[in-house]
Parts: structure tokens; C-alpha cells; sequence
């Protein structure tokens, strides 16, 4: 046997009167959303706010987190690349067709506002991955749980 307090017996009784109704209309299944609903509408509770527009699986995630690191090694290839040809044509004769000093090193500091700007995005999305699986994980966990049990703990 168990023992119920009063809130429990209450619950059941809300649910049982929520099953009837919807078995009175002709349905066969019970509407355990609208069993929710009722029950959260009679007895309040938490509500938890949803992530919205998570896009995808936390895989696509991280995949994006890889591309991006990928990017961001590349970026750091060609500054050494800017950087070494820099330091080359520092004693060759200036030429219209060859980049000039000023120019590369204008180059250099664009490519890294931009890797800075990678990172900072790189860090946002890595943010928002950990939301994200966060949520995915504490779903599977719900979805583990029994109506009953999410109901009475």
C-alpha cells in the first residue's frame, strides 16, 4: 500500500475526471497533454521556457565548431604566409605589381580583426552547442521518465 496526501489525491482525482471527459467525447486514447495542461493549470508548478530554433543534433554542432576551427587555421596559415613574404621582399626593389609593405601589413591586420571575430563567434556557437545539448540531454532523461513519475517524482 501506499499513502497519499491530500495534493496527491487531488491530482488523481483531477486526472481521473480529465480521462473521463475526454472518454465521453469518444475518445479511446487519453490526451495526456491536455492531462498535463489541466493538471499545471490547476496546481501551477515550474514551466520551463524552451530553447527556441535549435537547428539541429548537437553532431551538426559539432561539425560546425570543426569547420570553423578548420577556417580559423587556415587564417592562421596565410597571416604566416603575409608575415614571410613580408620579410622576403624587404630588400627587393618596389614594383607595381608586388605588394608593398604598407599593403601586406594592412592585409595582416584585417585577417586578424578577422580571426578575432572568428573567435569570438567560434565561442558563441560553442555557447550555444552546450545549450543545446544540455536541453537534447535533459529531454532524453524526461522522455525516460513515466508520466507517473514526472507527475509524482
Amino acid at each position: 500500500g501506499r499513502m497519499y496526501d491530500e495534493e496527491q489525491v487531488e491530482k488523481i482525482k483531477t486526472i481521473q475526471d480529465v480521462v473521463l471527459k475526454q472518454r465521453d467525447k469518444g475518445m479511446k486514447r487519453t490526451d495526456f497533454k491536455e492531462v498535463e495542461r489541466v493538471l499545471l493549470d490547476k496546481f501551477g508548478g515550474m514551466v520551463e521556457a524552451r530553447p527556441k530554433n535549435i537547428p539541429a543534433t548537437p553532431a551538426v554542432f559539432e561539425n560546425m565548431v570543426l569547420k570553423m576551427e578548420k577556417q580559423e587555421k587556415q587564417i592562421q596559415d596565410l597571416q604566416q604566409l603575409i608575415l614571410d613574404l613580408t620579410k622576403a621582399t624587404k630588400g627587393l626593389p618596389q614594383q607595381e605589381n608586388i605588394m608593398t609593405k604598407e599593403q601586406a601589413e594592412q592585409l595582416h591586420s584585417r585577417l586578424t580583426g578577422e580571426n578575432k571575430e572568428m573567435k569570438e563567434e567560434m565561442k558563441l556557437l560553442k555557447e550555444k552547442l552546450d545549450i543545446a545539448v544540455d536541453y537534447i540531454q535533459k529531454q532524453e532523461n524526461e522522455e525516460k521518465k513515466g508520466f507517473w513519475k514526472r507527475l509524482f517524482g
